[in-house]
């Protein structure tokens, strides 16, 4: 049988759905119980229950277990990812004009542009909080000093945002004009 750990790195589950399935797998096992008193078995059949039970049980421990595995790595995730929003707002987060915002919008999620998704000021605002919120998620879920990450992530934005501010002018004059 798997162990906690394992339990929580390969099923990706939050803790509380680690904590109802404990619940039901033990719900299961005092059920089957509750028919091993009836006297309706004969030994046989007791044993093999009884046998059940006792996986079921080791099953939901095991379950606990990672359902608190679980809690520990969703509260890291979730201070790292305020970590890397503080961090992004210092770079990202001061994104003003038109050219840099449709830029990075570019970079973070082409197919927006392609597909036609922004045709005002609201529009865009809405991507680029949108883009930024995904970004933060996204670093938060990488391995590496999140200082390193933000930086890493801005240098390589800064490095392509002239080129994509080249390549879609048009939408940057179109909005700058609204």
């Amino acid at each position: 049988m798997k162990k906690g750990a394992e339990i929580a790195a390969e099923i990706l589950a939050s803790p509380e759905d680690h904590k109802r399935r404990a619940t039901t797998l033990r719900r299961l096992a005092g059920g089957i119980r509750a028919e091993i008193r009836s006297d309706l078995l004969d030994e046989k059949e007791v044993r093999l229950l009884t046998d059940a039970c006792a996986v079921l049980e080791r099953m939901a421990t095991e379950r606990g277990k990672a359902k608190g595995i679980a809690a520990r790595k969703q509260e890291d995730e979730t201070r790292r990812r305020k970590i890397i929003e503080t961090l992004i707002a210092g770079n990202f987060g001061g994104l003003s004009g038109v050219p840099e915002k449709v830029a990075f919008i570019a970079a973070a999620a082409p197919h927006t542009l392609r597909d036609g998704n922004i045709k005002t000021a609201a529009d865009l605002s809405f991507y680029l909080k949108e883009e930024i919120g995904m970004l933060v998620f996204s670093l938060a879920r990488r391995d590496g000093d999140p200082a390193a990450l933000v930086a890493a992530a801005w240098e390589k934005f800064t490095g392509a945002r002239a080129d994509l501010e080249a390549k879609h002018s048009a939408l940057i004059h179109t909005l700058a004009e609204k």
